[in-house]
């Protein structure tokens, strides 16, 4: 025998189909009043939770760099409260020190203890640069440009500022982000000289250090 005494949501709305409607007339409103006042943006503000440390010392070795900036800034900064993990490397003439910030953690604070924590080194290199300390940025890159041309690279840079500041004067346009390849100095030592003066390659090479710490 058939059972007459039929239960649940969809039996109710199959054997009342005014109700059917008016329900699903209601999800249709409720959707686009929803979609009116949802926060929409084109390039949505995200917070990352990362601080980068950088540090610059002309002329210096990746193992100098690690002896006399990055074990001291690690050193200091062990225990600030937050810190999930430190990252560090070393290249020739600078630092980099990836922070990352439990997400759990105030990162101003964070960004502030670890502000204050380096400021207290005191042994850091004369020659080196002050160290930059900041809070990793989320940023949707707009347009990317490329300055080519039959011209050295030192003719090229002031046209490529120019350009940066023409566009930083254009309305709605906060950040403008220049970048060029690294120049380099290659130089050739003859065996020969070297034995004339009673000099080596590690001679040379300290010599040169100096000098771009103390010029560059």
């Amino acid at each position: 025998m058939e059972d007459t005494n039929q239960k649940g949501i969809i039996a109710y709305f199959a054997n009342n189909p005014v109700a059917a409607n008016l329900l699903m007339v209601f999800i249709i409103i409720m959707g686009i009043v929803s979609y009116m006042f949802i926060q929409r943006q084109m390039f949505p503000n995200i917070e990352v939770n990362y601080i980068d440390v950088r540090a610059t010392y002309p002329g210096a070795s990746p193992q100098e760099i690690e002896e006399s900036i990055l074990v001291k800034v690690e050193e200091s900064i062990k225990d600030v409260t937050g810190i999930k993990k430190v990252v560090s490397r070393a290249s020739r003439g600078s630092a980099y020190i990836s922070i990352e910030v439990d997400v759990n953690a105030d990162i101003k604070r964070v960004l502030d203890d670890v502000n204050q924590r380096i400021d207290t080194i005191s042994n850091l290199p004369l020659g080196m640069e002050p160290i930059n300390v900041y809070q990793v940025e989320w940023r949707q890159d707009v347009i990317e440009m490329g300055l080519v041309g039959d011209r050295p690279l030192e003719e090229l840079k002031p046209i490529a500022k120019q350009i940066e500041d023409e566009l930083l004067q254009l309305n709605n346009v906060m950040l403008v982000y220049l970048s060029a390849p690294e120049e380099e100095i290659a130089i050739e030592v003859d065996p020969l000289v070297l034995r004339k003066y009673d000099l080596t390659l590690n001679d040379v090479s300290n010599a040169i250090r100096r000098y771009s710490a103390n010029f560059s």
